[in-house]
């Protein structure tokens, strides 16, 4: 639905290292910008000043610049103390083609139905595919597409180690939301 990438302004809100966007992102789709953090920030201009880097504060509001065609925000949302922050940024940051794609673990397929507490002590909150979807919809957007992806920010650490040796069944984890404002 986006064409063939000439031309496309893409975000990823929530970049960390600026990895993904620069190898998976920027080759097919130049246009490309990160957010994050300052300190998070710093670190993406020095690996990749080819690139566009812009700090964001999510635990303020702030509205973006520039509009995108494309916003992926892979993995925030679950550290926000209050997520509605996130959404209103990513609002100012879409225009009424924009294809937006956020993800977060699947609560209920990680912990199952009975628990609803958070098991990374990184989470604020966690939901399951029915709560986040009617919490996006109330919030202003249209959810067109949900799926169980594998996670789309793979790390290096213990504590994901030690999650997939304990959930080999369990890798489709994630829920990917396609969204466009309403």
């Amino acid at each position: 639905r986006l064409g063939n990438g000439t031309g496309l302004q893409i975000a990823d809100i929530g970049c960390g290292s600026g990895y993904k966007l620069m190898h998976q992102i920027a080759p097919v789709a130049p246009a490309v910008t990160g957010f994050d953090q300052p300190f998070i920030i710093e670190q993406c201009q020095k690996r990749y000043p080819e690139a566009t880097w812009q700090s964001l504060d999510l635990d303020h509001e702030t509205k973006s610049a520039a509009t995108y065609d494309l916003i992926v925000c892979a993995d925030v949302i679950e550290h926000l103390q209050d997520p509605d922050v996130l959404l209103r940024f990513i609002k100012t940051a879409a225009h009424p083609q924009t294809i937006i794609l956020l993800s977060t673990p699947e609560r209920d397929v990680l912990h199952g139905v009975e628990n609803i507490a958070p098991t990374n002590r990184d989470h604020i909150r966690e939901w399951n595919q029915a709560e986040l979807t009617a919490y996006v919809e109330a919030s202003g957007f249209r959810v067109t597409q949900v799926d169980l992806v594998a996670t789309l920010k793979p790390h290096l650490s213990k504590h994901y180690f030690h999650f997939l040796r304990k959930n080999t069944g369990k890798l489709r984890h994630t829920m990917m939301l396609t969204l466009q404002l309403r």
